[in-house]
C-alpha cells in the first residue's frame, strides 16, 4: 500500500507548484484552465454518445482519448516529478526500478488528489504495471446514468490514461486492460498496464 502521509506531503508540493486560481475563480494549471464537472453530467454525455454510435466506437474513443491525454499530462509533469526522486519505488519482486518507471508510478497515483478516486499503482516489473482505484469516477459516472450494472468493464478513459501516461515515461507502445470494475459489481477497479506485445498476446 501507499505510504499516505508522505504522498499527501508531496501532493500538496506538486499542486502549489502547478495549480493557481486567478482572482476571477478560474483555475490555471500548467498554462491551461481547468473547470470542475459534475460525473453524473459526464455519465450522461458517455450515454449519448453510446446510442448515437455505439458501444465499441465509445470505448474507442474514450481509450484513444484517456492515451492521448496521459501523454499530455506526462510532458507537463516529467520535470516536476524528476527534480523529487527518492528512489523509494521498488517492484513487487524488491528490485529498485529506473528513474522513468519511479515516476510513472508517482504520477498516476497524484490521480487521487484529482478526484479520480483513491488511486494505488505499482510495479510489478520494468514494464508491468498493476493499480486500483476505489470509488473511481468514471464507473460511477456511468452507474449514476444507467442506474444498473455493467456486464464489461467501463473506465475506458482511465485506462487510457493510465496507457498513454506509461507509454510517455517508459518510452515504449503501453496498453492497458481493466480486470476488474466497480461497474460491474466489483469492489474496486483493477488496472493491468503492460508493453503492446504482451497486451496482444492476452487479446489472443
Amino acid at each position: 500500500m501507499k505510504e499516505s502521509n508522505s504522498k499527501k506531503t508531496e501532493q500538496n508540493k506538486i499542486k502549489d507548484e502547478c495549480f493557481k486560481q486567478t482572482e476571477w475563480g478560474n483555475i490555471i494549471g500548467f498554462g491551461r484552465r481547468f473547470v470542475l464537472m459534475a460525473i453524473d453530467n459526464l455519465g450522461e454525455e458517455r450515454k449519448r454518445f453510446t446510442e448515437l454510435i455505439g458501444e465499441q466506437a465509445t470505448e474507442a474513443i474514450l481509450y484513444s482519448s484517456g492515451k492521448r491525454a496521459g501523454m499530455q499530462a506526462s510532458e507537463k509533469m516529467r520535470k516536476i516529478f524528476m527534480n523529487n526522486l527518492d528512489s523509494s519505488v521498488k517492484t513487487t519482486n524488491d528490485d529498485r526500478v529506473d528513474s522513468n518507471l519511479e515516476v510513472a508510478v508517482k504520477h498516476l497515483n497524484l490521480a487521487d488528489d484529482m478526484g479520480w478516486g483513491y488511486v494505488n499503482y505499482y510495479a510489478v516489473s520494468k514494464d508491468k504495471l498493476e493499480g486500483e482505484i476505489i470509488d473511481c469516477w468514471e464507473a460511477e459516472a456511468y452507474l449514476s446514468a444507467y442506474g444498473k450494472k455493467s456486464e464489461f468493464p467501463v473506465c475506458h478513459f482511465t485506462r487510457g490514461f493510465g496507457a498513454g501516461l506509461a507509454s510517455a515515461y517508459l518510452k515504449k507502445d503501453m496498453e492497458a486492460i481493466e480486470l476488474e470494475c466497480l461497474a460491474m459489481g466489483h469492489k474496486k477497479c483493477k488496472m493491468l498496464i503492460l508493453t503492446k506485445e504482451a497486451f496482444e498476446k492476452i487479446k489472443k
